[in-house]
């Protein structure tokens, strides 16, 4: 690593080298008094002759000259030292070609410049030649443009000490190819990575973006594809130049989606990406000198999107998605180099690029995100293991002291041997997943039936649905009524299969209840992961097991709120972001809520079972207009969102969240929303 940081350094401190930047009057200039000869940018005022014939009359005009299509001659005097001496000048890749005249000689020519059109041949390649001389010198430049929305010279001509000269080119050049190798190493070390981890998207489009960055590097800047390929036709590049820049965004998107999975709506990723293919095909047919008229235009769409990306990965930074803040830091350094390209571009500003440095600097935020993710990843498999051992000493011990109450899992989550050193006060804090499982309407069912059928019907159902919640790693803490609250230590998954386990005994436990002529049950299921701290409390003749977190409190809020949507299990979005298998799971983004005691919003996803009912089924083909309408809800588009609730509410007539939403935005059609609109819906009552 340290060399590549070495090379970054070096490679940061060339690209702002010591030219010189002299300023020419009257189309002649002057060597004579400049005794420490480095490297001269030749700028300022030249002859220009319309054409190449230079017996016209000249007009003095400003170099370096931007025209659109025709062809002209440039012209300056160069008075060398008197003392004969090695110079060398270097002409970049100018619009689109030229051939230079050293006294009258031709020393120098990059394509076919012509007046005519159909004899112009553009050209991409960077000229240089060594003179030996001294005294009064003619420079010509012979220039046309027939391919390029802009014609003329881009960048300013390099005079200069031989050697000095060609080793900051040389090392330029060199460093450049260097760090796009190790750009291109990135993207095939992305692309093992996704083989051996098909699950990780990210990592297939974030290779993407650095093979095809690499790609595009080669052919701009410096164009050190030319090192390798001399003759590689200027047409092409300029259409890979655009061609690449669109599918680097595309790919870009998709590793972010894949990187904070539903960062855009499927509908979103469609549109973009049928844009930026159909772009990129055209970039492929058609004349590169149409792209390059527009070229100002997609830069201005570059800079517009790319703030809009920075807002969104902002808003998942604000609302606590894991890695988000160091992807959002990675984001800002890139964002960063791509508009000072663009105000170096369009002062052509030396040709510089920090771009690429740029890109180099956020590959490494890169690296440091999925070093993280694989820690933790390593972490949660390292508790789950810890939480299925169990010794049938310690099940003898938990049975001699069942009158506390405490499961024998909560004592090894206080890091206890057995139950006999749980002591009063104990207690340790844990990142744990909590679940709440009820049957909504408990206590209507309760009085419904006989008193003395109450307990038995309780400890039926809690007999059923209680083992679920060990079966899938986890343990009961406490009863409160119908309700059973569950711990998972150090993982949403299995917290999430205990919750579509329960849904689907749900089905069987009903039929057994329907076919002795009984009212079915409905449970409703609330999630959240976080910090929580368990401890002993009471006094030392009876003790109790607690668990003391925020996150209770929330999970308990999830619980209640799934009557108000008629979801069957509600989990709050930033704990499912960390659920291990979340591509292979259904869900959808339901709302963005401030519950009771809560001052902060809360995003919450609803788990939809396939094949669990027909609304389950509906609800997940109509996923992607749901999430759409509700983030046109969000921006307060509620026309829009409107339409797209009522289609999906028209489609299954049981979603009852798409019936919330519908009131919802017929309400505030009418009902203007001021400036501090957030689309978070607060529930009192929850």
């Amino acid at each position: 690593m340290r060399w590549v940081l070495l090379l970054f350094l070096i490679w940061n401190c060339n690209q702002f080298s010591p030219i010189e930047r002299k300023t020419v009057a009257n189309a002649e200039f002057s060597l004579e008094e400049t005794e420490d000869l480095g490297t001269i940018s030749l700028e300022g005022e030249w002859r220009r002759y319309s054409g190449f014939d230079t017996s016209r009359p000249s007009t003095l005009v400003k170099f370096p000259d931007l025209w659109t299509k025709g062809c002209y001659t440039y012209e300056m005097d160069i008075q060398l030292q008197e003392k004969t001496r090695s110079y060398l000048l270097i002409f970049p890749e100018q619009r689109t070609n030229f051939r230079v005249l050293w006294n009258g000689w031709e020393k120098a020519k990059a394509g076919n410049p012509s007046c005519e059109e159909s004899e112009s041949i553009p050209s991409g390649v960077t000229k240089s030649f060594t003179i030996i001389g001294s005294g009064k010198n003619t420079l010509q430049i012979q220039i046309s443009n027939f391919h390029h929305a802009e014609g003329g010279f881009v960048q300013p001509i390099l005079i200069g000490d031989s050697g000095v000269t060609q080793s900051i080119v040389f090392s330029k050049v060199t460093l450049e190819i260097v760090l796009t190798g190790a750009i291109f190493a990135f993207g095939i070390f992305h692309f093992i990575l996704h083989a051996y981890r098909r699950k990780e998207s990210a990592a297939l489009f974030f290779g993407f973006v650095c093979i095809l960055s690499a790609a595009r590097f080669m052919i701009t800047g410096n164009k050190a594809i030319l090192t390798f390929f001399p003759n590689f036709p200027w047409e092409w590049m300029v259409r890979l130049d655009f061609g690449f820049s669109f599918l680097i965004a595309l790919s870009f998107l998709l590793f972010i989606d894949g990187l904070f999975v539903g960062f855009l709506s499927l509908t979103i990723l469609k549109f973009l990406s049928g844009i930026t293919l159909t772009l990129f095909l055209l970039a492929l047919i058609v004349d590169p000198f149409y792209f390059t008229q527009v070229e100002l235009v997609f830069q201005v769409i570059g800079i517009l999107l790319g703030f809009l990306l920075l807002v969104r990965v902002y808003y998942l930074f604000r609302k606590g998605i894991p890695e988000s803040g160091l992807f959002f830091m990675g984001c800002l350094v890139l964002y960063a180099g791509f508009l000072i390209d663009i105000a170096f571009a369009i002062g052509n500003f030396l040709g510089i690029s920090i771009l690429q440095a740029n890109l180099f600097f956020f590959f490494g935020f890169q690296s440091v995100i999925l070093t993280l993710r694989s820690v933790r990843f390593f972490e949660k498999r390292v508790h789950l293991k810890s939480d299925f051992e169990s010794s049938i000493k310690e099940l003898e011990q938990t049975i001699t002291f069942f009158e506390r109450f405490i499961p024998t899992e909560f004592i090894k989550q206080l890091n206890k041997n057995s139950i006999e050193d749980a002591s009063l006060g104990d207690g340790n804090q844990r990142e744990m997943a909590i679940l709440f499982a009820d049957i909504v309407g408990y206590w209507d069912l309760m009085y419904s039936i006989p008193f003395e059928e109450r307990i038995e019907f309780t400890n039926q159902y809690f007999g059923k649905f209680s083992p679920i919640v060990s079966k899938n790693g986890g343990f009961v803490d406490k009863y409160i009524g119908g309700n059973i609250m569950a711990l998972f230590d150090g993982s949403i998954t299995n917290a999430v299969q205990a919750a579509v386990d329960m849904q689907k005994m749900a089905i069987s436990f009903n039929e057994g209840l329907m076919s002795k002529g009984k009212m079915p049950i409905k449970i409703g299921i609330g999630i959240h992961f976080g910090d929580t701290f368990l401890g002993i409390i009471g006094e030392e003749k009876r003790l109790e097991s607690t668990v003391i977190s925020d996150g209770v409190n929330l999970a308990s809020r999830l619980q209640g709120l799934t009557a108000g949507y008629a979801a069957s299990i509600l989990v709050t979005l930033p704990s499912l972001m960390m659920h291990e298998e979340l591509d292979s799971l259904s869900y959808r983004i339901l709302d963005f809520v401030r519950v009771k005691g809560k001052s902060e919003t809360v995003m919450i996803a609803e788990i939809l079972i396939p094949g669990i009912d027909s609304s389950a089924d509906a609800k997940i083909e109509h996923k992607d207009m749901f999430e759409s309408a509700l983030f046109d809800y969000e921006r307060a588009d509620f026309g829009e969102a409107l339409s797209k609730f009522e289609t999906v509410h028209q489609a299954n007539p049981e979603d009852h969240a798409a019936s919330l939403y519908t009131e919802r935005c017929k309400y505030f059609l009418h009902k203007e929303v001021g400036e501090d609109w957030d689309g978070v819906y607060e529930w009192e009552k929850s």
